[in-house]
C-alpha cells in the first residue's frame, strides 16, 4: 500500500512538472492601456510577457483610452499573437 501511494505521488509529480514546463514555454502576452494624462491626442499601449518584461509599445494616435473601438482591439489582439509567436 505504501509503495502504491509513493508510485502515484511520483507519477503525479512527473505529470505536474511536464505541465508546468509546457505552460512556461508557451508563454503569455498581455497589453495594458496607459493613458496620456497631459495630452489626449494619443494613447500608449504596452505589451508585456508573463514575467512582466516590456515586449513592445504602440502609440495610438487620436484615440482616447476610454473609447477604443473593435477595430483597435482586433489590432491589439493581432499584435499580441505576433509577439506571442516571437516570445516562444
Amino acid at each position: 500500500m505504501e509503495k502504491t501511494i509513493k508510485n502515484l505521488t511520483n507519477a503525479f509529480m512527473t505529470v505536474f512538472a511536464v505541465a508546468v514546463k509546457k505552460s512556461t514555454r508557451q508563454g503569455h502576452v498581455f497589453w495594458v492601456i496607459e493613458p496620456n494624462l497631459e495630452d489626449v491626442d494619443y494613447t500608449i499601449i504596452k505589451f508585456y510577457d508573463s514575467k512582466n518584461n516590456l515586449l513592445h509599445e504602440d502609440r495610438l494616435e487620436n484615440t482616447h483610452p476610454d473609447v477604443i473601438d473593435e477595430a483597435t482591439i482586433r489590432h491589439l489582439n493581432k499584435t499580441t499573437k505576433k509577439l506571442l509567436g516571437r516570445a516562444s
